[in-house]
């Protein structure tokens, strides 16, 4: 008789180090030990087809030594099986526990003992010869705390989707339940949301996408209990002319919420519709409209009813070529009423219009240079009959410098905006004006076959300006980073080292006096791989407004699988 032989496993893993060590200007020195070790097995039960196995188990423990020295440990392990992974009806039993304990030196300081459970199944079914899929899941998370904490919470999800051609099905039911026990306080909360979702395309012209959605909750603790049920109805549909260029969409939305606490009951019910259409007259020239109603009720209020209506039509011609430069321009007309009947009724009629122009110079001769030049202003007339009469004009301008070659590349750029607004942009209806300049340049230069040096710098300033009032704001970087792929000639041996300082200032016109800060930091990483051995070390250094802090950061990861 042939001896029944044992399926393959299959185990990965991992054994890591590691220490850090803070090290502050102003406090207590801390030094942390912490080492970890996870293995992972996979396998199969009889036959793969039949049923497969996966199993893992990580165990975590560190040591903090500082003012208060204390002792932590992490065990978590959990299995998945799955039958019939490869059938009509596959699905899974999971378990998953993790349990955590910390013990501190000081007898101020509690020691918290923390277990956690999550356990459940998962079913699907496919049925064949049809677009369709079945999938439920339910699951139990038990979390069981040393601060007196003990919550249990439900969940069953069940999905569904069906497709054929021109529709698509989407249904979905989610219910938890949670009970949650707190040093001798209860409350139990219960969810149900149910959704259904239609996806209706009859032709590449056509698309009505539908979306219910219902749900319940209620609240149960020592102090009353709560309520809330809602209902919502979306639907949005597309359709654009094979003919001719006209585009529409449209959507309706319901929405119902009922909500009881305390004996208090609340509703509101809303409901609502819009409409929208493009037209082209030529690729130049579109036309857009707009418009959407709404009405509400709810109790202990009055009924709302509410409309927006726009329109407005741009004329916006291709770009040409003026004296060397790519040259475009475009122009808009709008017009907006709002409606109201809490008594909020408005008209507005905007004309804005603007123009850029763009070129890029090459000087092959002089070192391969390419400098791109941008220049663009635009304006708007606002006219309207609650808010005040109001204008603004923006400007743009910038250049951009840049090099490149087999061994090096350079950039540099400058963005130059301003921005004013006259009438009633201000903040009290006042003039403003919002100037910004931006400078920036960067570098990279290769220093072999395996090193490489780059260095970036960038200046900023913010203006804003209102009537008598002025806010600056200052911000500056810079940084420098060199990478070597092969340190000392030896391979996988990686060094990268960042230095790197920031500096800004606000202006608060408030106080008439600067707040800002600087900050220079640098920090230096080295990265070894060998075989299956990983070692990284860090060092960095930060003086942030005189606050000197520094830090080291030591790991070692020994990785390791087979089969046996």
């Amino acid at each position: 008789m042939q001896a029944q032989q044992l399926p393959p496993i299959r185990y990965t893993g991992r054994l890591q180090s590691a220490t850090r060590a803070f090290f502050p200007q102003d406090g207590d020195e801390v030094i942390q030990l912490s080492r970890e070790l996870q293995v992972n097995l996979d396998t199969f039960i009889w036959q793969p087809w039949f049923a497969t196995l996966t199993t893992t188990a990580t165990v975590a423990q560190s040591n903090t030594y500082a003012a208060t020295d204390s002792d932590s440990l992490a065990l978590a392990g959990g299995f998945t099986v799955g039958y019939f992974p490869q059938s009509h009806f596959p699905g899974t039993v999971f378990f998953n526990v993790t349990d955590s304990s910390a013990d501190f030196e000081s007898t101020v300081v509690r020691e918290p003992h923390n277990r956690t459970m999550t356990f459940g199944l998962t079913q699907r079914y496919r049925p064949p010869g049809i677009n369709a899929d079945i999938s439920g899941r339910l699951q139990r998370d038990i979390d069981q705390g040393g601060e007196g904490l003990d919550a249990v919470r439900d969940n069953l999800n069940l999905q569904l989707a069906y497709g054929m051609p021109g529709h698509r099905f989407q249904a979905e039911l989610d219910a938890q339940q949670q009970a949650t026990d707190f040093l001798g306080s209860s409350q139990k909360l219960r969810d149900v949301v149910a959704t259904f979702n239609h996806d209706y395309r009859p032709d590449d012209w056509m698309s009505v996408q539908s979306f219910l959605s219902a749900s319940n909750s209620t609240l149960d603790t020592d102090f009353g209990d709560a309520a809330t049920t809602s209902f919502t109805l979306n639907s949005v549909g597309s359709w654009r002319s094979q003919e001719r260029p006209l585009s529409a969409t449209g959507s309706l939305r319901m929405d119902s919420t009922t909500s009881e606490s305390r004996g208090f009951d609340t509703s509101t019910q809303s409901v609502g519709a819009a409409l929208g259409a493009n037209y082209d007259f030529t690729d130049d020239l579109r036309l857009n409209a707009n418009a959407d109603a709404s009405y509400s009720v709810s109790d202990g209020g009055p009924d709302v009813t509410s409309s927006f209506q726009s329109a407005s039509l741009t004329y916006a011609p291709d770009a040409f070529d003026l004296l060397g430069f790519n040259y475009g321009w475009s122009t808009s007309l709008s017009g907006n009423n709002v409606y109201s009947s809490l008594g909020q009724t408005a008209q507005s009629v905007g004309l804005s219009a603007g123009h850029s122009l763009n070129r890029i110079f090459a000087f092959e001769s002089i070192g391969g240079f390419t400098l791109t030049m941008s220049a663009n202003q635009s304006g708007s007339v606002s006219y309207d009959t609650v808010n005040a009469d109001s204008e603004t004009v923006n400007h743009g301008l910038s250049f951009a410098l840049a090099r490149g070659s087999a061994r090096s590349q350079s950039s540099a750029r400058l963005d130059l905006n301003d921005n004013r607004s006259f009438g009633n942009r201000g903040a009290s209806g006042s003039d403003t004006a919002l100037q910004s300049a931006n400078f920036q340049v960067t570098h990279t230069h290769a220093l072999g076959p395996y090193a490489s040096l780059s260095a970036s710098a960038s200046m900023s300033v913010v203006r804003q300006v209102r009537e008598e009032d002025t806010d600056t704001f200052q911000f500056s970087s810079a940084g420098v980073t060199y990478r070597h792929g092969r340190l000392f000639g030896v391979r996988r041996l990686r060094l990268t080292s960042e230095l790197r300082a920031r500096a800004d200032s606000l202006t608060f016109v408030t106080t008439g006096d600067p707040d800002g800060d600087t900050e220079i930091s640098a920090e230096a990483r080295l990265d070894y791989r060998v075989g299956l051995l990983d070692l990284r070390f860090s060092a960095t250094y930060t003086d942030n407004d005189g606050q000197r802090d520094a830090a080291v950061l030591l790991t070692i990861t020994r990785s390791f699988g087979g089969i046996f």
